[in-house]
């Protein structure tokens, strides 16, 4: 049915869009990743769900947040952008979206101990303008779980998730820099402090004889022609 379609795909941008101002409003990284996970598993059928972020020098990727069937994932786990065979560094140096229809037979050298093993997956880079933040991963067991209308959901929710880490990190680096000034500024107030100190223990001497150590009057003296 046509209009039922239609209606469903009205009502899917609709949550999308509030998913995208409940995002977006946030200025907390850690806020941002916990509601990217619960909209993501109502969305998507994905058992793992991760978020790698580029690392300060640019040669690696980072896990910055990730579950596994609901438990929380040590953060840390870092790629080299250069490795060969992993999808989360190749999505990071490719900037596309990559997709894994069904698991290799054998060997998965990308497969992670200790995590289950997954038929599909998808890998989006996180972009704002042309600043690359880093890459979001959903897998699930299951073969061919992501389609057409899978892929156009999870790249909305990789858009306002990437640009509510851009905010929440400007926000902290805004925080950072105004802490910085703020200690300058209570540098400059004690330096001030010590200055004036330093004026009145002149002006002190000045009026002290250096012999009796007592405060005399600054007298003019007269001289006769």
């Amino acid at each position: 049915d046509p209009t039922a379609c239609w209606m469903s795909a009205r009502s899917m941008l609709e949550t999308l869009g509030a998913i995208g101002q409940e995002i977006t409003r946030h200025l907390d990284e850690q806020a941002v990743f916990d509601i990217l996970r619960a909209h993501v598993h109502e969305l998507l059928d994905a058992t793992h769900f991760s978020v790698w972020a580029l690392a300060a020098a640019g040669d690696a990727i980072e896990l910055a947040f990730g579950t596994e069937e609901g438990q929380p994932m040590a953060p840390g786990r870092r790629i080299a952008m250069d490795h060969e065979s992993s999808r989360i560094a190749r999505c990071a140096r490719t900037r596309e979206e990559l997709l894994v229809r069904e698991a290799p037979a054998g060997f998965d050298p990308n497969h992670i101990p200790g995590t289950v093993r997954s038929a599909s997956a998808l890998f989006a880079p996180l972009v704002v303008g042309d600043s690359l933040l880093g890459v979001m991963s959903i897998q699930s067991p299951k073969a061919q779980a992501y389609g057409e209308r899978e892929r156009l959901i999870f790249r909305t929710l990789c858009a306002y998730g990437a640009i509510g880490l851009h905010n929440s990190r400007a926000y902290k680096l805004l925080g950072k820099t105004l802490g910085e000034l703020q200690l300058a500024q209570d540098e400059l107030a004690r330096k001030n402090v010590l200055l004036q100190q330093a004026y009145l223990q002149q002006q002190e001497a000045s009026f002290t004889d250096p012999l009796t150590q007592l405060r005399g009057k600054c007298r003019a003296r007269v001289v006769s022609v």
